[in-house]
C-alpha cells in the first residue's frame, strides 16, 4: 500500500503541471520595448530622418561677392584704392513652386518607412523574447518534474528493500532503480545548463545584467480561439508593418517622380549688384533674373532619365506589394494550421495517450503486488508515462510557439486580434 500511495502521489504532481499566465511575460515585453538595444540604435536612424524633412524644404544658401573692376596689379593688396569700379552683390536661386514640396513628400515617406521597420523589429524582438520565455518555462518544468521523479524513486528504494526481504522484490530491480535516478541526475544537470543559456538570452534581448535570474510562472494559459483564415487574412493584410513599409516605399517613389518631372521647370536665380564706382560721387544698383533651362537638347535626357527611372521603381514596387500580400496570406494559413496541428496533438496527449498510461498502470501494479508481474514492467511503463506527460508539455509549449509566430504573421497579439473580431 505504501508503494501505491508512492506512485500515485508522483502521477498526481505530474498531472499538477500547468501553464503560466502571462503577467510575468507581458512585464518582460514592456522592458524589451523600453531597454532593447536594438530598438534603441533604430530609433536614434528614425529621428535623424525626420531631421531629413526639414532639410527637403529648405533653399540653398544665397551667395555674396565682391568684385573689381579694372584694378592695376600694384594696387594689390588694397584692390579699392585705385580700381575704377568695385561690385557688391548677392544672389539666391529660387526653386520652382512644388520641386521642395515634392522633395520634402519623398522624405516623410522614407521617413514613415523607417518607423513601419521600426514595428517589424519590435515584433521580431517580442516574438524572440516568447521563444526564449517558453522555451526556459519548459526546462524549469522538465527539471521539475525530474526532481519530483528522483524522490518517487527514493521512496521506492525503501518500498523495494522491504519487499526483497519477504521475496516479492529481486535485488536487480533496485539496481535498475539506481541507474534511473543516475540518469534523471544527468539530465538535470544539462537542463541546469540550458536554463542558464535560456536566461542570457532573455537577459540579452533586455538589455540587462546577465548574472540575474528570470522570473517564470507555474503556468501557462494555453486555452487559444478558434479561429480562421477567412478571419485573419484581412486583418494581417491591414495591419502588418511590413506592408505598411512597402507602401510607404511605394509612395516616396511616386514623389520622387513628382519631383523628377518638376524638375522640367526652371529654376529662377535672382542677383541684386551695389555698384560702387571711382572718380564719381554717383554710385548705381543693378538687378538681374535669369533661369536654367533643363529642357535644352543637351540636357534634356538627364530629367528624361529620371522621370523613366522612378517609373521602374515605382512599377518594381507595386509588384512586390502584390508578392508581399500573398507572401502575408500563405504565412497566416501556414502558422494558423501549425496551430492548430499542435492543438490537436495537445488535445491527444490530454484525452487520449495519458489516460491509457495511466490506466495500464494501475493495472499493472496491481498484478505487481499480486507478485504476477516482473518490476521492470512497472518501471518501464512510469517511464512511458513520464515521458508521454513531458511530450504533452512541449506540445502545449508548440501551440505557444506557434501562437507567436501567428500573432508575428497577422501583426497584432491574440488579445489585439480578439478585439478586432468582435
Amino acid at each position: 500500500m505504501n508503494f501505491l500511495n508512492t506512485l500515485f502521489g508522483f502521477l498526481f504532481i505530474i498531472n499538477s503541471f500547468g501553464f503560466a499566465q502571462d503577467e510575468l511575460l507581458q512585464s518582460l515585453i514592456n522592458d524589451a520595448r523600453k531597454n532593447n538595444l536594438q530598438l534603441h540604435a533604430f530609433h536614434h536612424q528614425i529621428e535623424s530622418e525626420r531631421i531629413k524633412i526639414d532639410q527637403a524644404t529648405a533653399w540653398e544658401a544665397p551667395q555674396i561677392g565682391v568684385e573689381f573692376y579694372q584694378t592695376p596689379i600694384r594696387s594689390f593688396p588694397l584692390p579699392m584704392r585705385d580700381g575704377m569700379e568695385t561690385d557688391y552683390f548677392i544672389q539666391q536661386t529660387i526653386p520652382w513652386p512644388g520641386k521642395l514640396n515634392a522633395m520634402s513628400k519623398a522624405v516623410e515617406n522614407s521617413t514613415r518607412m523607417s518607423e513601419e521597420n521600426y514595428r517589424v523589429l519590435e515584433q521580431q524582438i517580442i516574438k524572440d523574447l516568447k521563444y526564449a520565455y517558453y522555451e526556459l518555462f519548459f526546462i524549469r518544468q522538465k527539471i521539475r518534474v525530474n526532481l519530483e521523479n528522483l524522490k518517487w524513486i527514493e521512496s521506492l528504494q525503501e518500498t523495494i528493500e522491504s519487499q526483497i526481504t519477504i521475496g516479492r522484490s529481486k535485488p536487480q530491480d533496485l539496481l535498475r532503480l539506481h541507474i534511473e535516478s543516475a540518469k534523471l541526475q544527468a539530465e538535470t544537470a544539462n537542463l541546469r545548463r540550458d536554463e542558464r543559456t535560456a536566461e542570457v538570452m532573455i537577459h540579452t534581448l533586455l538589455n540587462r545584467d546577465v548574472s540575474g535570474s528570470v522570473r517564470t510562472t507555474d503556468s501557462l494559459e494555453t486555452v487559444i480561439p478558434l479561429w480562421s483564415a477567412d478571419e485573419l487574412i484581412p486583418i494581417a493584410l491591414e495591419n502588418r508593418p511590413e506592408l505598411h513599409s512597402m507602401n510607404f516605399n511605394l509612395n516616396m517613389f511616386r514623389a520622387e517622380q513628382t519631383s523628377a518631372k518638376k524638375e522640367f521647370y526652371p529654376d529662377i536665380m535672382l542677383k541684386t549688384v551695389y555698384k560702387n564706382m571711382s572718380n564719381t560721387s554717383k554710385d548705381f544698383w543693378s538687378f538681374m533674373v535669369g533661369i536654367n533651362l533643363p529642357f535644352a537638347p543637351w540636357s534634356k535626357g538627364k530629367y528624361d532619365g529620371r522621370v523613366l527611372e522612378s517609373e521602374e521603381h515605382i512599377l518594381h514596387a507595386e509588384k512586390e506589394i502584390d508578392n508581399m500580400r500573398n507572401m502575408i496570406a500563405y504565412d497566416v494559413r501556414k502558422t494558423l494550421s501549425s496551430l492548430e496541428n499542435y492543438r490537436s496533438m495537445t488535445a491527444l496527449y490530454r484525452d487520449v495517450t495519458i489516460p491509457q498510461y495511466e490506466q495500464t498502470l494501475k493495472l499493472l501494479l496491481v498484478e505487481y503486488q499480486s507478485g504476477k508481474l516482473d518490476f521492470g514492467m512497472i518501471v518501464d511503463t512510469a517511464r512511458m508515462l513520464l515521458i508521454a506527460k513531458l511530450d504533452y508539455q512541449m506540445a502545449k509549449m508548440n501551440c505557444m510557439l506557434a501562437l507567436a509566430d501567428l500573432e508575428k504573421a497577422v501583426g497584432l497579439s491574440a488579445f489585439e486580434i480578439n478585439q478586432r473580431l468582435q
